[in-house]
C-alpha cells in the first residue's frame, strides 16, 4: 500500500476485489499502515464500479473519525453506488492508532437460467483488518517498532519496590533494553500465576 500524493494529502489506497476481499499480497493480505499524521492521511477504498458488491452494497469500517472515542462494534456504512464508468473511492482518514476492520454487504445477482429461481438474499462478507501503527517516544525522540528491543518480566519475581525495582530496571538498561513488558501486576490468585488474578484493581503488595 505505497502512499500517494493527492493536492498536498497523502492517501493510502486499498483496492477491492470483486467478493469485497483486499486485493493485495498474501492470503490473507495483511493491512498494516503507519503512524497517524498531522495533517492526517487517508485510506482509500477503491471499488470497481461493475463490481458484484455494489449490487445493492454498503461498505462497513469501525475507524472512528475526529475526536470520537473507538468502539469496535460501531461501523460506519458507505453506500456503494454501481458504475459503469468509473470505480468507487471512499476516503477515511486517519486520526489515531489501532487495530481497526471492514466488510461489505450486498446482494448477489440471481443465477442466469431459463427457470424460476429464488431471489437471492443479502450476504455479508468476511471481516478484514487494518493496522495501524502507534506513534512511540522515549525522552522525545520516536522509536520505529523496528528499533524497539523488548524484555519480559516476571513481577512476582521483581522483589522489593522500589529499591529491588531500581535494581532490575538498571540492569535492564544496561543491557541495552528500551522497552519493558511486565507479566500481570494485579493481585494473584491461589495458583500464585501472574495470569490468575484475584482482584484486578488492586496491585500486588
Amino acid at each position: 500500500m505505497a502512499p500517494q500524493q493527492v493536492h498536498n494529502h497523502t492517501i493510502h489506497l486499498l483496492p477491492l476485489k470483486d467478493d469485497g476481499s483486499p486485493d493485495l499480497p498474501g492470503e490473507p493480505p495483511y493491512i498494516y499502515l503507519p503512524p497517524p499524521t498531522h495533517p492526517s492521511y487517508s485510506i482509500r477504498f477503491q471499488i470497481d464500479g461493475t463490481s458484484s458488491i455494489c449490487r445493492q452494497g454498503s461498505l462497513w469500517v469501525n475507524i472512528p473519525g475526529k475526536g470520537e472515542q473507538f468502539d469496535r462494534k460501531a461501523f460506519k456504512e458507505h453506500t456503494l453506488k454501481p458504475s459503469f464508468n468509473d470505480s468507487i473511492k471512499i476516503d477515511i482518514p486517519i486520526y489515531t492508532a489501532g487495530a481497526f476492520s471492514f466488510y461489505c454487504t450486498y446482494t448477489p445477482l440471481p443465477p442466469l437460467t431459463t427457470d424460476k429461481v429464488d431471489t437471492p438474499k443479502p450476504t455479508q462478507t468476511p471481516t478484514y483488518y487494518i493496522d495501524v501503527c502507534p506513534s512511540l517516544h522515549a525522552q522525545k525522540s520516536r522509536i520505529p517498532l523496528d528499533g524497539l528491543s523488548v524484555i519480559s518480566c516476571l513481577s512476582k519475581f521483581m522483589g522489593k519496590y522500589p529499591e529491588d525495582w531500581d535494581r532490575h530496571l538498571h540492569g535492564i538498561s544496561e543491557r541495552g533494553y528500551n522497552m519493558v513488558h511486565f507479566t500481570p501486576l494485579m493481585e494473584r490468585g491461589d495458583s500464585n500465576s501472574p495470569y490468575s488474578i484475584y482482584d484486578q484493581h488492586t496491585f500486588d503488595k
